[in-house]
């Protein structure tokens, strides 16, 4: 590494970095030493904590039935190798850590956090070789923050970028506040049931025929999954388009198929 060189360094968030450096421009390296204190980042931390409870009735040729209710917590300052609230998905490769500021108030719910989930299955044979089947998932919506522009000129992040958890709301005056993530407001509940139908066909002599129609979403739900989690424009403002949502379930389809084993 040479100072003043440019580009980035990869570090370890929240333990001192070592680097050896071409202080004299000699060829000859040595380390420095930089603290914590100096670095100022925090570690980096997720935690996920979940309970299920499930029941399970087998098959026995004539139907089963299985379910399940989690509840669960995802709490940290990153999500991991993508970053859902502001939409980077380049795995390995998000802002997480890139400037101290940037990771005020990233302690909080993470984005996959769902705190409730229900899962119901079952299937039925109507006939020997006729068989239906049904698939029920209701969760809870996922918490969100507010992300707006780095108020503070202490030199700790950028601030023209609008990659901070602070916010400005009201538009006046008074400074952008901290606004810790997933604290602001929580998604919808979605729920989607799909069905499915297998026939599997009498002639059998050198192998197994099965006709299969799968109608994903029955009841055509469209209920919000995702909402914009941007609360401020790069001057400060506030976004109009804020907690709007930006995508929906995808509508009722219908599948029809066929396989042939032997």
């Amino acid at each position: 590494m040479t100072i003043g060189s440019g580009g980035y360094v990869l570090i370890n968030p929240g333990k001192p970095v070592i680097v050896d450096v071409d202080v004299e421009g000699d060829g000859k390296l040595t380390e420095i030493n930089i603290p914590v204190s100096i670095v100022d980042l925090p570690r980096a931390k997720r935690e996920t904590t979940s309970f299920e409870f499930r029941f399970e009735r087998p098959w026995d040729g004539k139907w089963q039935l299985q379910g399940s209710y989690v509840w669960s917590r995802s709490y940290g300052n990153y999500e991991g190798g993508v970053k859902s609230d502001n939409g980077q998905n380049d795995t390995g490769l998000t802002q997480d850590f890139d400037e101290p500021g940037w990771m005020d108030g990233s302690t909080g719910l993470l984005p996959n956090n769902r705190t409730h989930a229900f899962k119901l299955f079952g299937s039925y044979a109507i006939k020997n070789n006729l068989i239906a089947g049904a698939n029920l998932r209701v969760v809870s919506g996922r918490p969100y923050g507010c992300i707006g522009t780095y108020p503070k000129d202490d030199g700790r992040a950028s601030l023209t970028g609008v990659s901070a958890w602070y916010c400005n709301l009201t538009g006046k005056d008074d400074g952008a506040k901290l606004t810790p993530r997933g604290s602001q407001f929580t998604g919808a509940w979605t729920s989607n049931l799909d069905l499915s139908l297998a026939y599997k066909l009498e002639f059998t002599k050198f192998g197994q025929s099965t006709l299969r129609l799968d109608i994903f979403n029955v009841l055509n739900s469209q209920r919000a999954v995702d909402y914009n989690e941007i609360g401020n424009e790069a001057d400060g403002k506030p976004n109009l388009f804020y907690r709007v949502p930006t995508q929906y379930q995808a509508p009722r389809s219908v599948r029809l198929g066929f396989s042939y084993e032997f």
